[in-house]
């Protein structure tokens, strides 16, 4: 939806995908904060969690930044699930805050087969809190 990277690694996973082995994938390295809905065909939730680093530069394709983060729905295209999208402003960010995105982090809790992952702000608070499946 915001990149268009993955043709090599999807061409290395093709077996895996297409038999539906991977149930959740977390990845860092797109610097923002994306759930995406679960895969039409590969049954699988995506989850780019790489905003924790360092300021990044926001989406502007989200449109003006929110005060305090909040989320927003962007519709899926092209092959790629629709997702939920973390927009605000850098509070830590002294010079021009607006135009970068908002830092925090994830937590992953495994209770038997459930898997809850949360989102926190830099300062810890709870943005998202949820089973995984249940978007």
């Amino acid at each position: 939806l915001l990149d268009s990277q993955g043709p090599k690694l999807v061409e290395k996973l093709a077996p895996l995908l297409k038999a539906k082995q991977i149930y959740a994938w977390y990845w860092g390295h797109e610097h923002r904060c994306v759930m995406y809905e679960k895969h039409e065909f590969w049954g699988l939730y995506g989850r780019c969690v790489g905003h924790s680093g360092f300021p990044y530069f926001r989406d502007k394709i989200l449109g003006a930044p929110s005060a305090a983060p909040e989320w927003v729905r962007l519709e899926g295209k092209n092959l790629v699930p629709g997702a939920n999208v973390l927009k605000g402003v850098n509070q830590y960010v002294d010079k021009h805050p607006d135009e970068y995105g908002p830092n925090g982090f994830v937590t992953l809790e495994f209770d038997g087969p459930e898997l809850i992952e949360t989102v926190h702000a830099a300062d810890g608070d709870m943005l998202w809190k949820r089973p995984v499946g249940d978007d």
